[in-house]
């Protein structure tokens, strides 16, 4: 290739590369939220030994009392597992024969309100802990990517908003980017100590069933690039 052909073909590029840069585009971010209530809910419940009138509280008894408000919320054996067993880690007092056995089951849900009769039939019981480890649901895929092209949507109406302000129109889609989800929770709740909760429950203006469970929360913000007609 010859000097002349060169310096031709070097300013036949230059030129469709400038035209590629210089086409005219909006470029918008939209977003959408929505809430799902989960059909997937694992509640993790501590039993352990205590010590009441300075006599030690077993765990055989609190496992007892624990066992029976389960079967009382007429919860199967296929919904609920021992997920740990600690009978000789926690002592108290520094001293070798003051061991504290401790129980861990988890117990998984379909329902809210099956979480709430079980929360109800437990006041009674001397639990140690209790804490809802997660919230999901089955279709939880569909329902991100619903929340997604609603987002997308979104990002539409703001660049007509704004090209319709200037007389413009948008035309076809050059570039969409989907972030990363930025609100996905709130797969996990804080730990909620069982005393407080039975406190909640036990106020008369405040009954059992209108304890809210966090339904999960999906956020999703689309960047999308539209050609200018």
């Amino acid at each position: 290739m010859n000097k002349g052909k060169l310096i031709i073909w070097f300013c036949l590029v230059t030129f469709i590369a400038w035209g590629q840069t210089d086409k005219r585009y909006i470029e918008v971010m939209g977003s959408a939220e929505s809430e799902v209530n989960p059909n997937i809910i694992v509640i993790s419940v501590r039993l352990k030994e205590f010590e009441e009138n300075k006599e030690k509280v077993t765990i055989d008894k609190i496992e007892s009392d624990f066992l029976n408000a389960v079967t009382k919320s007429k919860i199967g054996n296929d919904r609920i597992t021992l997920s740990d067993l600690t009978l000789n880690a926690i002592r108290q007092r520094k001293k070798d024969r003051d061991f504290y056995a401790q129980k861990t089951y988890e117990i998984s849900f379909s329902k809210t309100e099956d979480v709430l009769i079980l929360l109800d039939n437990l006041k009674p019981v001397k639990l140690d802990y209790l804490d809802i480890v997660k919230l999901s649901h089955t279709d939880i895929e569909k329902y991100r990517l619903e929340t997604k092209i609603q987002a997308l949507k979104a990002a539409e109406k703001k660049a007509d908003a704004l090209l319709n302000s200037v007389a413009a129109k948008r035309g076809r889609v050059l570039f969409i980017d989907e972030s990363p989800d930025s609100a996905i929770g709130d797969w996990r709740l804080r730990n909620m100590d069982s005393n407080v909760l039975y406190n909640i429950a036990d106020n008369e203006t405040l009954g059992i069933s209108e304890i809210p469970l966090k339904k999960i929360k999906l956020r999703f913000e689309i960047l999308a690039r539209f050609e200018i007609e």
